[in-house]
């Protein structure tokens, strides 16, 4: 077993189990136990006498490891939330500063609707032409909810429809769009 295991490793060899504990329940298999930068591997078998080795502990340093990541450039054709700042997001590399419809495929420009707190299904029907799933609708730099009623009227059409700041919208819809849900976001930026 030495063989097995790094030479820098050093072992420790109890021989009998601590007295007044009965006999030691030896394990079949190895069990690494990582922790505070130490390993611990306890290595026995039942084959071997609880008098004669009870248990083999081999303490020594963590191997030293080389981590890799590796980092790709994700790349869609998809119109995705690059990013965000007050008044302003980002479509790929256009910054878009009017209110806007966005799903994967298309980017619906000033957007004309009352404000978040008075937003109607007629507001949002470029939103059901695109024939999402969900809805997203981004309220601006906080939450201000909708009227009640917007939600049972869009459930009739069979979508669901999430209301958030426009910040989480973003994040939720880019999500949403790699995991290839039929999702449109309706972005309230001024």
């Amino acid at each position: 077993m030495k063989d097995q295991v790094p030479q820098e490793i050093e072992y420790l060899d109890v021989r009998k189990p601590a007295e007044g504990h009965g006999e030691s329940h030896l394990a079949t298999t190895k069990t690494l136990i990582l922790g505070f930068g130490r390993v611990v591997q306890y290595s026995a078998s039942k084959h071997q006498s609880p008098r004669r080795l009870a248990r083999l502990l081999i303490i020594g340093p963590r191997p030293k490891q080389e981590l890799l990541i590796k980092f790709t450039r994700e790349t869609s054709e998809a119109n995705l939330v690059s990013a965000w700042e007050t008044g302003a997001v980002r479509i790929g590399e256009e910054w878009v500063r009017n209110n806007l419809i966005l799903s994967a495929k298309e980017v619906l420009h000033n957007w004309v609707a009352s404000g978040p707190e008075n937003l109607e299904i007629t507001e949002l029907e470029p939103a059901l032409a695109l024939n999402p799933d969900v809805i997203i609708v981004g309220t601006g730099a906080s939450l201000i909810l909708p009227k009640i009623d917007l939600m049972t009227e869009i459930a009739v059409h069979g979508i669901g429809l999430e209301i958030m700041d426009t910040p989480a919208a973003c994040r939720t819809y880019n999500v949403l769009v790699y995991e290839q849900r039929a999702v449109v976001a309706a972005l309230f930026l001024s």
